[in-house]
């Protein structure tokens, strides 16, 4: 063999040699730049991590138990918390404040914990804090929940603090996902979609519907399907004494709202309550639109606020019948607060 050949040889052993090898492949961990929703992950906008449904289309999100530690959010002090998103988890509160003191993210009586997946949902432990009264029940829409936590198998599940006054302290949260699949929301629970089979009825809308807390604060609420449609409702509205919805138009952000549809908007029906101030007109704004809303404060802009379909005046009248052909609904009060026991909306 001649010299130059033991060179080249030499020249290759040396080569393979210096070549790291091939590392196992290791599953992202969440929060990192390849996990679901980042650049590296094929599906274009709808995989996880963007607005659509946790995890998205065929669902990329892996099985597992995720903690999410609220202590570690930066939260401001009484600052008002309406959601926490991951890539592999969604959850929407209602009612719910951070305060430093203690440390917690507090639920108040009628406040809501929606927690969502584009996997099946099988276990949700809540950590509460160490000055937690654990005076409040708390109730789940399905499953079983008892003391902390809840075991089933559902792609949503709705929590609800019961009672009439106090609050919970929770710190965290552990949510395990399974291997399956979970089934798409029928009715469209995502802001701005119908998603399913569109069925009509009658809406019933009470305070207790809107899960906002007593206190006369307004609160942000969404993604509350009807309690005989599949309209979706969301809103900006305030507890009166745990007895009625409360609405005004002081800020221009105040109002309910629907984000998926019912059918065609036939009926609105309200029971007012009899606090409503009666020293000048106390009107109720109807709006329909076949674009679906996405916040209360599109009512108060000309572009975005549909047409106005009706009137209802307090002392005077309960009810507009609608005789044109929209999807959406909007309400809104034209002017002054105004209290309603019951908001009937029908749907045909």
């Amino acid at each position: 063999m001649n010299l130059r050949r033991l060179f080249f040889i030499a020249a290759v052993v040396a080569v393979a040699a210096c070549t790291p090898a091939q590392q196992p492949s290791i599953p992202d961990t969440p929060g990192q730049e390849d996990t679901p929703g980042g650049e590296d992950n094929p599906g274009g906008e709808d995989n996880p991590g963007g607005e659509d449904t946790p995890g998205g289309e065929g669902s990329a999100v892996k099985p597992g138990t995720y903690t999410i530690d609220f202590t570690q959010a930066g939260y401001a002090n009484q600052e008002d918390v309406t959601s926490y998103r991951t890539d592999e988890l969604s959850l929407e509160f209602t009612g719910a404040k951070w305060y430093d003191n203690g440390q917690a993210l507090r639920f108040y009586s009628s406040s809501t914990v929606t927690v969502s997946s584009a996997k099946m949902i099988e276990k949700v432990v809540f950590v509460f804090a160490a000055t937690d009264g654990a005076g409040n029940e708390i109730t789940a829409d399905s499953g079983n929940f008892a003391t902390d936590t809840w075991t089933g198998e559902a792609g949503k599940v709705v929590f609800k603090i019961e009672g009439q006054s106090g609050h919970r302290r929770v710190t965290s949260m552990e949510v395990t996902l399974g291997e399956a699949d979970a089934p798409e929301q029928p009715g469209g629970d995502t802001p701005g979609g119908d998603g399913g089979e569109i069925t009509p009825g009658e809406d019933v809308l009470t305070v207790a519907f809107t899960g906002v807390r007593s206190g006369g604060t307004y609160y942000k609420w969404e993604g509350k399907k009807g309690t005989a449609s599949s309209a979706v409702y969301a809103g900006d509205t305030a507890n009166y004494q745990d007895k009625a919805i409360q609405m005004n138009a002081k800020y221009e952000n105040y109002g309910i709202i629907t984000t998926a549809s019912g059918g065609r908007l036939a009926k609105v029906a309200v029971k007012w309550n009899t606090n409503t101030y009666t020293g000048s007109p106390r009107i109720l704004n109807v709006y329909g639109s076949n674009t679906a809303y996405t916040d209360a404060s599109e009512l108060y802009q000309t572009g975005t606020a549909g047409t106005l379909v009706g009137q209802i005046t307090y002392t005077e009248t309960t009810e507009v019948t609608v005789s044109g052909n929209y999807k959406y609904v909007g309400l809104r009060s034209d002017d002054g607060a105004m209290y309603f026991d019951e908001i009937r909306i029908t749907w045909e």
